[in-house]
């Protein structure tokens, strides 16, 4: 899956210019020196009101609380959710994200069922 939209265009030389579509703002390609934070964690979301400029310590600080891959995992392991989307809207991250590492992890899809019940006590 690929994580973020490319945008390509010829440099006028021969050559082309690949830039992520987050990374260019009113025409200009932003400085490798910044980073572009998605509010909503959707990463193909590259609507100007869903992005912030941010410096990279402050990006990683935004990230700072995220699920670890791990916990997605053991997470979805439970048997808990129906979906990946139910399950990312719960931790606050994008179903993009949960594919990820449930892919990483070899996790296959899991078709949308009925909820397990809950154990007794």
């Amino acid at each position: 899956m690929q994580r973020y939209t490319n945008l390509y265009w010829s440099d006028g030389n021969g050559g082309n210019v690949r830039v992520y579509e987050h990374r260019v703002f009113n025409g200009v390609v932003l400085p490798d020196c910044v980073e572009v934070h998605h509010l909503d964690h959707d990463t193909h979301n590259n609507d100007p009101s869903n992005l912030i400029i941010l410096s990279r310590a402050d990006h990683r600080a935004e990230h700072a609380d995220d699920p670890r891959p791990e916990d997605i995992v053991h997470c979805w392991q439970s048997r808990r959710w129906r979906s990946q989307r139910e399950m990312a809207r719960h931790l606050g991250v994008s179903e993009p994200a949960v594919s990820r590492a449930l892919s990483n992890a070899g996790i296959p899809p899991r078709k949308p069922g009925p909820k397990p019940p809950l154990p007794t006590p």
